[in-house]
Formats: C-alpha cells, structure tokens, sequence
C-alpha cells in the first residue's frame, strides 16, 4: 500500500493518494511521513501539520519535515515552537 500511497503522489494524484490513505487499515511510520512530506512540498502546510498532529508515532524525520515546512513557509515562530517540542519528546536533530 505504501508504495501504492507515494505513487500517486508522485504523479500529482493527490485527490487518490489521500483517498488510499483515508482507507487504509494499518499505517506505519514511513506511510504517514510520505504523505506529510509531499503536502509539505506542494505548500499545504496547515494540512500537513494537522496529519502531523494525527500521527500516533513520529520519528525525527516526521518533526524535520514540519519544522522545514514551516521555515519554507515563512513561519518561523511555529518552526521554531516544533523543534523545541521535538527536543522536549527525548528527540535530537540529526545532520
């Protein structure tokens, strides 16, 4: 399914993707990254960051994506704000 999910991203099928996604039974980690990653990269940051807050694990892939969709966004605050939270989960950025 995953690759089912990215796909359709990939060839600008958001509509689908989400759909897929919606229906799937069981997400992991990487699934829910992908998704959020390519609506931070097509500047839907409010919908990213409420997929972000939906997630039941994050990995610090998951907080680098929203922290640098803010900052491309030009919302510094927010990104700022997340990577403290990120710090305050027990998370350390990485290179």
């Amino acid at each position: 399914m995953f690759h089912a999910v990215g796909l359709f991203m990939e060839c600008g099928e958001m509509g689908d993707a989400l759909l897929l996604f919606d229906k799937m039974a069981q997400r992991d980690v990487v699934t829910w990254n992908t998704v959020m990653t390519q609506l931070v990269k097509r500047g839907d940051i409010d919908q990213a960051y409420s997929l972000f807050l939906e997630m039941p694990e994050r990995n610090v892939r998951s907080w680098t994506a929203m922290i640098s969709g803010f900052v491309q966004c030009r919302r510094p605050e927010e990104a700022v704000r997340l990577f403290c939270e990120m710090e305050e989960a027990g998370l350390r950025a990485n290179e």
